[in-house]
């Protein structure tokens, strides 16, 4: 038979409606963040403070010894040595005191320019310092020119007179007078040199 619009109602409540709802798709998770790492400063190395030096101390000078000028009689030419090698004097020609200048066991000839000659038989005055005798230290003067003779050698200080160096009698004169003369400088002090005349002997 033809279906009447009754079948189909009956035909409806007979049949559970069944409602499909569509699957539930998950919202997408944001990617997780990643944090770069703080970096780390790096530490400054440590300044190395390289040491300060100590000064070099610069060596006493000593005079213009050699070449010396030609052999003439406006140059006084001398040499001095030390017993101990540790000897310190000074020399003062024509009013200049040199620098302290250390003896050794060796000659070290010392020449000096006194800007006239001798020859004419003027005076001339020059000294040696002896600045630490000790009792060993003895210093030893070699005259070269004016030769020893034509020199006159004093230590005019107490010594001198104590050891009567200046009286006419040599027999009362003290032996140390003869030492100093003969360039033999064996006490702390100055040493007067005094060249008399060239040609003659000292006074």
């Amino acid at each position: 038979r033809v279906p009447t619009y009754l079948d189909f109602k009956t035909y409806i409540k007979s049949t559970p409606s069944t409602i499909i709802q569509p699957a539930l798709t998950p919202a997408p998770m944001p990617p997780a963040q990643t944090l770069a790492p703080t970096p780390v400063p790096t530490p400054a190395p440590a300044l190395t403070l390289a040491p300060t030096p100590a000064p070099t101390p610069e060596p006493t000078p000593a005079p213009t010894l050699a070449p010396a000028p030609e052999f003439t009689s406006r140059v006084i030419r001398f040499s001095l040595r030390g017993d101990e090698g540790t000897e310190k004097i000074r020399t003062t020609v024509n009013g200049v005191t040199s620098a302290a200048v250390t003896l050794t066991t060796s000659e070290m000839e010392f020449s000096y320019d006194i800007g006239y000659s001798l020859d004419n038989g003027e005076e001339f005055e020059f000294f040696i310092t002896f600045e630490n005798d000790n009792g060993p230290r003895d210093v030893h003067f070699v005259a070269m020119y004016p030769p020893l003779e034509s020199l006159s050698i004093s230590l005019p200080d107490r010594h001198w007179s104590r050891w009567n160096c200046d009286d006419p009698d040599a027999e009362k004169q003290n032996d140390r007078c003869a030492k100093v003369r003969s360039g033999t400088f064996a006490w702390k002090g100055t040493y007067k040199l005094k060249a008399a005349s060239t040609l003659g002997l000292a006074e």
